[in-house]
């Protein structure tokens, strides 16, 4: 029993590592800063308040894709994020009304209101960036984030850029690695 319990811990150990590793690997990356109109930026969601706003770690996000969407006139947005418990509004909903405040034509974002996980986002967005006929696909979320949202996208054999956010309050850094981390391990033992 004591050996199960080492294997398993080293185990841990080794992949945690691997996986910290790989997201900070994100930070300041960047796959080109040049938007066009031929651009759609897929944000992803993130968790709203219980008063509508979005959580710092949403509003960081949109933040990003506010610049990257005034620095390209005639590109669009898709705001992927449905209802969790707790939450008075969609992701997708909270997301879409920001954008405007923050100056973004309605017009230019279309919302995607039923996923409730990042494997959904990818699935239930990937017909409207198709449908938007937009060829330059960015994903938009937190630099922790990244990497699963690529691993997702080159699973469907989807060619992306990524924009990466950071987080304003960096005590949300680590509970957001050990997210991703568990994520990932339901990723691939498939729950």
């Amino acid at each position: 029993m004591k050996c199960i319990v080492c294997v398993l811990l080293l185990f841990f150990t080794v992949s945690f590592s691997v996986m910290t590793a790989r997201l900070f690997s994100e930070i300041g990356k960047g796959d080109g800063d040049v938007y066009s109109s031929d651009t759609v930026f897929l944000v992803f969601g993130a968790p709203v308040r219980k008063t509508g706003e979005p959580s710092d770690a949403l509003a960081d996000r949109l933040d990003a894709a506010a610049e990257a969407l005034r620095s390209a006139p005639g590109s669009v947005a898709i705001v992927s994020g449905g209802q969790s418990p707790g939450e008075p509004v969609t992701e997708a909903e909270a997301m879409k009304e920001y954008l405007v405040k923050a100056g973004i034509e309605e017009e230019r974002i279309t919302v995607e209101d039923r996923s409730l996980n990042t494997v959904e986002n990818v699935k239930n967005s990937l017909p409207l960036t198709e449908a938007s006929g937009k060829t330059d696909l960015v994903s938009v979320s937190t630099y922790t984030h990244i990497p699963r949202i690529r691993y997702l996208l080159e699973r469907e054999g989807v060619a992306s850029r990524f924009l990466a956010s950071g987080y304003t309050n960096k005590l949300f850094v680590f509970p957001a690695i050990v997210r991703e981390y568990l994520s990932y391990v339901k990723l691939f033992i498939g729950a």
